[in-house]
């Protein structure tokens, strides 16, 4: 939770700022953030809620290393307080001093007063440097100022520091990270004989891996050991090593062993900028130095052996005799400029162009515009058009993200973009339930909802699956006819919970509206899940749970009354179209879906272990990953989606949603006709959630039995289709009241030609049913 005001009032008055730099402080502690942290284009970042323990709510972070920044401010004991997002200044930038708002990423209260803090990537950094020298400024050893801002906030009478990734160590932070969790949320407690044994292995050995240290003692479980380096009892190299890799994960008994073991502990020489040959390349090499060796006779110039000579002589390794195919050949062009100009001038205006066409339809306009330019170029300059598959040849030498941008959009463009520098990505996790996957997929197969005599209506479900990054494991799924909705995640988030007792420590989701959503960001606050958002138009960075669900439509388009030719269209006969054979309902289709998880847990291959191996290994080694729930029914109201709309209190009969009324003694303090806030319950029609006051209580509709939440979830899928299926239920009903339209019809004309007695005659002359698509009433009348 964040420090108390009188503690901070303490720590400001104790640095002596000036008042404008408490009023901006103040305004930074008592107010939202002045804006709300999203993806760009420029580049593709992925914003995160990070869920503070310290502050006790969610940080938002705009990108990864800035999530890195918040975790080393969250284990820095010398940082109070941290707010992301702090109210805007007036900086003044270009050589004509105008004045635009600036918004610094984070604002740090420490023990000793507070600074300002913007965090970048160095090559960002650099970029801008070059891009704007005046604004930015290397200030040494690769330590950058953004010169307008650290002017304003100097006038305020703060310090404000560009932070890059050179001062923001990953794996210590991930490592704190694990310690923090394992001292909060571990129970099992380290034992004397564990200690004596530790500190006798440690001493004899001076340092060891962890993986051979917990071999030694028989521990399955590293909880023991990571509680010992929580308590300072044993050090580990927590800045070069992550201790989820415990075989390289080094500790020793005091700090002076571990740092001679890991000056021992040399690594290969490599070298970043040299290029790797190929494998047939390297066999030439190895070819050549057997002949330098005098192992092989081969005939040669005595100018090409000198050559090979000299070059191993000079660099003594055998990269210098890889061969450079690739510096060979004519590097000049063989067309004048104006010949290549105009190719590009076509190519650029014709082909590279939202309107896409083709290679041909591009080559025919270059064939056009050299005959028109034929007649501008002096005679002794004229060129031939060049052959097809030569303009083709200049087509394929576009770099392809700018071209697939160009003809067809973000989405074409993220799909060939090139990989993401390694240096740039985040940590890969290494434990079960560190961060998981959310999305959906619409499952192409139609599922039989209802029968009326011979016709059979079809509906076609949702998936909605959680599957951790770590594993590959589905952790979570869940089927509904709803499109997807807050729905579905909340439902998603109680079958993990339902599943293991225990819930991811960061999701990643896409731009969906419904991840966007306040109720989504609140249950993931409120359960502390950090919340991680993919670029927009960019499928590959959740390809974990995208290439799951691919194979999954695989295996649904191999049951009858699938989609497929549906989406021929007119190509496809009516005879072969999936309702033509559809004969599965939900129950077959949800038994479809559960043994294509179970296969795909317990017999995918990754790394010669299935995901089910996987994560019951990683859950056996780091029995603290994860956040642990109770699944009770105080968990089932706190995942209930809010209503979209306040239902109206009835004094006398409770409130009301779809045609029933719930009823609880507390809404009996409420006054009659109060706009109450309620939360539906997506497993129980009987069940309703509503505010009163500051309390939420569970409204019934029928009290005769109250089931308990494991009760609820094995029970929820039964009633699915006639919880959802809410426009198939009214398709039956007008159906229903068509066919009693016609029976009355049919009575009404057996007996519309017999007469009637006098006295019953009067001034309706006769009575037919109406025809119900022009008029409303059930009747016509008309007067004698």
């Amino acid at each position: 939770m964040p420090a108390a005001d009188y503690l901070i009032d303490q720590v400001l008055a104790s640095a002596q700022l000036q008042n404008a730099a408490m009023q901006y402080i103040h305004a930074a502690r008592h107010s939202p953030p002045s804006r709300r942290v999203r993806s760009g284009e420029k580049p593709q970042n992925t914003p995160v809620r990070y869920a503070s323990r310290k502050m006790g709510h969610t940080v938002g972070c705009e990108s990864a290393i800035e999530q890195r920044f918040a975790m080393s401010c969250e284990f820095n004991d010398d940082v109070l307080e941290y707010w992301d997002q702090p109210p805007p200044i007036t900086i003044r930038v270009g050589s004509k001093q105008r004045q635009r708002p600036y918004h610094a990423d984070f604002l740090v209260i420490t023990r000793t007063g507070a600074w300002v803090a913007e965090v970048k990537f160095l090559r960002e950094c650099k970029r801008l440097g070059q891009e704007r020298p005046d604004q930015w400024q290397d200030s040494g050893e690769e330590c950058w100022d953004f010169v307008p801002a650290r002017d304003a906030f100097a006038a305020l009478g703060l310090r404000y520091a560009v932070v890059t990734e050179r001062t923001i160590c990953p794996i210590l932070t991930e490592n704190l990270d694990l310690v923090a969790r394992t001292l909060d949320i571990g129970t099992t407690s380290v034992g004397q004989r564990v200690c004596s044994e530790v500190a006798r292995i440690l001493e004899q050995r001076g340092a060891m891996p962890l993986a051979e240290l917990a071999q030694c003692l028989d521990l399955t479980d590293f909880s023991p050991l990571i509680q010992l380096i929580g308590a300072g009892a044993i050090v580990g190299d927590m800045e070069r090593r992550l201790i989820t890799r415990p075989h390289t994960f080094l500790i020793a008994a005091d700090a002076q062993k571990l740092r001679d073991a890991i000056y021992l502990d040399t690594e290969l020489s490599t070298e970043p900028n040299a290029v790797a040959p190929q494998s047939k390349d390297g066999l030439i090499a190895a070819t050549r130095l057997q002949f330098l060796r005098g192992e092989l006779e081969i005939s040669l110039s005595k100018s090409t052996r000198c050559r090979w000579q000299k070059a191993y002589r000079n660099n003594n390794s055998i990269s210098a005799l890889i061969p450079k195919h690739r510096l060979k050949g004519n590097r000049q062009a063989r067309h004048a400029p104006w010949h290549s100009e105009l190719a590009n001038q076509i190519i650029q205006k014709h082909f590279v162009s939202p309107q896409s066409i083709s290679k041909a339809a591009a080559y025919r306009q270059y064939f056009l515009a050299h005959a028109q330019a034929l007649s501008r170029i002096p005679v002794h300059e004229q060129e031939e058009p060049v052959a097809r598959s030569t303009f083709y040849h200049w087509i394929k030498a576009l770099d392809p993200y700018q071209l697939a941008l160009a003809r067809n959009g973000r989405r074409s463009a993220n799909s060939v973009r090139s990989p993401v520098d390694p240096t740039l990505r985040d940590i890969p996790p290494d434990r079960p339930f560190r961060r998981a996957h959310i999305d959906h997929q619409y499952l192409a197969i139609n599922v039989v909802v209802a029968c009326d005599g011979e016709d059979l209506m079809f509906k076609s479900p949702w998936l909605t699956a959680m599957r951790d990054e770590y594993s590959g494991l589905y952790l979570a799924y869940i089927l509904s006819f709803h499109a997807p909705s807050r729905r579905a995640y909340c439902m998603v988030i109680r079958d993990c919970a339902y599943r293991h007792g225990r819930l991811p420590e960061s999701v990643i989701v896409d731009n969906g509206a419904e991840f966007g959503s306040v109720c989504f960001e609140t249950i993931l606050a409120y359960l502390a899940i950090s919340k991680q958002s993919r670029p927009p138009g960019a499928p590959r960075y959740g390809s974990c749970i995208e290439s799951a669900f691919g194979s999954m439509q695989s295996h649904i388009e191999s049951f009858p009354g699938n989609k497929r030719n549906e989406g021929l269209g007119r190509a496809s006969s009516a005879s072969h179209k999936g309702k033509t054979h559809a004969c599965l309902d939900f129950e077959h289709v949800c038994k479809a879906v559960a043994d294509y998880i179970d296969i795909f847990n317990t017999h995918a291959i990754k790394g010669l272990q299935s995901p089910a191996q996987l994560f019951k290994a990683g859950m056996d080694r780091f029995p603290m990953s994860g956040n642990a729930v109770s699944f009770d029914n105080a968990f089932l109201s706190l995942t209930a989606p809010e209503l979209r709309r306040n239902l109206q209190l009835d004094e006398a009969r409770g409130i009301r949603h779809k045609g029933r009324y719930y009823r609880h003694p507390a809404l009996n303090t409420l006054k009659d006709g109060a706009s109450v806030t309620a939360f539906e319950e997506p497993w129980d029609t009987n069940r309703l959630y509503a505010l009163v006051g500051s309390e939420l209580v569970t409204c019934h509709h029928n009290w005769s039995y109250q089931p308990t939440a494991k009760e609820t979830a094995e029970l929820a899928f039964q009633s699915i289709p006639r919880i959802e299926c809410t426009d198939v239920q009214r398709r039956l009903t007008d159906k229903k009241a068509l066919h009693m339209a016609q029976a009355v019809q049919a009575v009404v004309g057996a007996t519309k030609d017999r007469k009637r007695p006098r006295k019953q005659q009067s001034r309706l002359s006769s009575i037919r049913l109406a025809d119900t698509e022009i008029s409303p009433l059930p009747y016509d009348i008309e007067e004698e």
